[in-house]
């Protein structure tokens, strides 16, 4: 017993010797060992540059200050992090049983510059040696009960975008019973004057590590976003999982990701909830349900990283959009002002290539809506291509392509589109606030242009258009009574039959148009009514907005409509329509009535009853509509009538 009690006694001595030693020796006589030891372990090299200070009781720790580890070479910083003092604990009973229970690890007012090379490298990837077993075992025996990092500042810079980010005021807990038994972490920190909290677990950070599967619950507070996601990390770069994303303002987190806001009045409230997955800088969405402003919507994309700009592929399915409140820029200008010659840029076309299918319940821009549609976007190389291959649009369908070319240095376009069995009055109503003409219509167009501005587009403007309008009203004027009433015409007059009341009937009217720098040359408009015929040709002048037409209304004898001669005989008495649009002059074409009205003795006098019926105050016989207060309508309203205009 006392042989037993001596040998202890040597040992304490040994044991209390040896700390003696360790404690009155200076610590710079370790600093270049402990230096050289930690940077052939990481790869790095690392730099204690501060006091150093060491304890036995009631744990093993050491501290030191203003430690620095080297960035890799060619980093845009010098030094990968710098930290103001670290300080490590650790248990001294279980190092005899090759056992490391970490009390307090803690790194107080760390920088750290993270940062991924033209390649896509993390400089947060160390070279470190290959564990051999009994290490590895060593590791799986790490404990951690207290990671804290204090009042740190983390950059983040990407040479691939050259955009630079930081967090700043960041703190950061992690405990662990083992690297590969579950880790509780919890982090916080201030970006863009917002403070961002995180907390999770994650099943086994050796795995993690070791870039093997490992499960991981994460949740992300904060007032511009809130995040939930649950799935799976192989290394930093590969993760699936479900994910439940939340904002009040879409808007926000756009400026606040430092990107340019869209001035828009949508980019509100949104929330995702679906499957995500990152693999090889390819980010998917799977049977994901978007919610955005008013907007719900099903989503399947894939984002591909990889080439030389985003590349988006998948299907976008919705219930409505209201396209106008996603559209940026300025208030249209009046309509007195003309087109505008501020530069109009594709220049977002070039930012990624898209091959996307879109469907929507009901798309809107302003009253114009479009309902059932599909609609397949193709954007490469700054070429965008819209295929609407099906839509209803007010009682009738509409196809048709819309391209957009910014590839070159002048933006070029083309619209190209099918409209059938259209109502007409809902319609025009919608695109032009014209109220009325009724009718079930036919309309095709197809233009191209090109212009660095609106102005420059519309006097480059090229191609054909027609329009043919079937079994309709004219509000607003009697055409048959104001071609009986030579009266009027030749006093200038021309709102006889014009009241709010009266209306033509018409089986058909329409015509074809040639384009050509910006104007629209008509020789065949015409409208059909039992009792007359109306037709006219002209130009409309795109680029200054003016009209230059005429009008020849013809009163017949037939009463044929639909289907009959578009140049029946009868009594013309044409109408010169002028001006811009907003301020049009309406006037009898005098020359051209006389030319009508030789004709017509020539011919016998046809149709010249009702003229002079019209001269001694008679209803004229066929009117539509009882016209007996038009003498106090205005000159030229019965033409304004005609074209819509109020």
């Amino acid at each position: 017993m006392r042989k037993l009690a001596i040998a202890a006694a040597i040992i304490i001595l040994l044991v209390g010797g040896a700390a003696t030693v360790l404690l009155l020796m200076p610590l710079d006589s370790f600093r270049a060992p402990l230096e050289q030891a930690i940077s052939r372990g990481i790869g790095r090299d690392i730099h204690i540059a501060g006091a150093m200070h060491v304890s036995l009781y009631p744990e093993i720790g050491l501290s030191a200050a203003d430690v620095s580890i080297d960035n890799v070479p060619g980093g845009q910083a010098r030094e990968f992090a710098r930290v103001g003092t670290v300080a490590v604990g650790a248990k001294m009973m279980p190092l005899f049983s090759r056992e490391i229970d970490i009390t307090q690890l803690s790194l107080e007012n760390p920088t750290i510059n993270l940062e991924v090379d033209a390649r896509g490298n993390g400089n947060w990837n160390f070279q470190t040696r290959k564990s051999s077993s009994s290490s590895s075992a060593t590791l799986s025996q790490l404990s951690i009960s207290g990671l804290t990092i204090s009042d740190g500042q983390i950059s983040y810079f990407d040479a691939r975008t050259g955009k630079h980010t930081g967090l700043s005021q960041a703190n950061a807990r992690l405990s662990m019973a083992a690297l590969d038994q579950p880790a509780n972490f919890d982090f916080n920190a201030v970006y863009d004057n917002d403070k961002y909290a995180v907390t999770g677990r994650i099943d086994s950070l050796s795995s993690f590590m070791q870039k093997q599967p490992a499960r991981i619950l994460l949740d992300l507070t904060s007032a511009p976003v809130n995040l939930h996601f649950d799935g799976t990390l192989t290394g930093a770069t590969e993760s699936s999982g479900a994910v439940k994303l939340s904002g009040p303002s879409l808007r926000a987190l756009i400026k606040g990701a430092g990107a340019a806001a869209p001035g828009v009045t949508g980019l509100g409230a949104f929330s995702l909830e679906g499957g995500v997955s990152a693999k090889d800088r390819v980010y998917s969405l799977k049977d994901a349900k978007l919610a955005l402003d008013d907007i719900k919507a099903s989503v399947d994309l894939a984002v591909d990283l990889k080439g030389d700009v985003p590349a988006i592929n998948g299907n976008i399915a919705l219930d409505r959009l209201d396209a106008g409140a996603y559209m940026a820029g300025k208030k249209p200008a009046a309509a007195t002002s003309g087109w505008s010659t501020e530069p109009l840029s594709l220049a977002g076309l070039k930012l990624a290539d898209a091959d996307v299918g879109i469907s929507a319940d009901t798309l809107s821009v302003g009253s114009f809506a479009v309902t059932h549609g599909k609609l397949n976007l193709a954007l490469h190389r700054g070429i965008l291509t819209a295929d609407l291959t099906q839509a209803a649009l007010f009682s009738g369908s509409v196809s048709g392509r819309v391209t957009a070319d910014a590839s070159g240095a002048t933006p070029k376009f083309g619209v190209k589109l099918a409209i059938n069995s259209v109502a007409m009055k809902a319609l025009l109503q919608s695109a032009m606030k014209v109220d009325r003409i009724e009718g079930t219509g036919v309309l095709a167009v197809d233009v191209t242009g090109s212009g660095s501005s609106q102005q420059a587009l519309m006097t480059s403007l090229a191609g054909t258009s027609s329009v043919t309008v079937k079994n309709g009203v004219l509000q607003g004027v009697d055409l048959a009574a104001v071609s009986r009433t030579i009266q009027n015409a030749l006093s200038g007059q021309l709102g006889a039959a014009t009241s709010a009341q009266a209306s033509t009937d018409f089986a058909e009217a329409g015509g074809t148009f040639k384009i050509s720098n910006g104007v629209m040359q008509n020789e065949d408009f015409h409208l059909l009514n039992p009792f007359i015929r109306v037709t006219g040709s002209g130009d409309i002048n795109l680029g200054p907005r003016t009209l230059a037409f005429e009008v020849v209304p013809k009163l017949v004898a037939t009463q044929q409509g639909q289907g009959g001669a578009k140049d029946a005989t009868g009594l013309a008495v044409p109408f010169q329509i002028s001006g811009p649009w907003t301020k049009l002059s309406y006037k009898p074409d005098m020359k051209a009535l006389g030319s009508s009205l030789v004709s017509q003795f020539k011919n016998g006098g046809s149709g010249l009853s009702g003229l002079l019926g019209g001269l001694g105050g008679k209803k004229a016989a066929g009117s539509t509509t009882d016209s007996a207060n038009s003498s106090q309508q205005q000159p030229g309203l019965s033409l304004k009538g005609l074209f819509g205009s109020h």
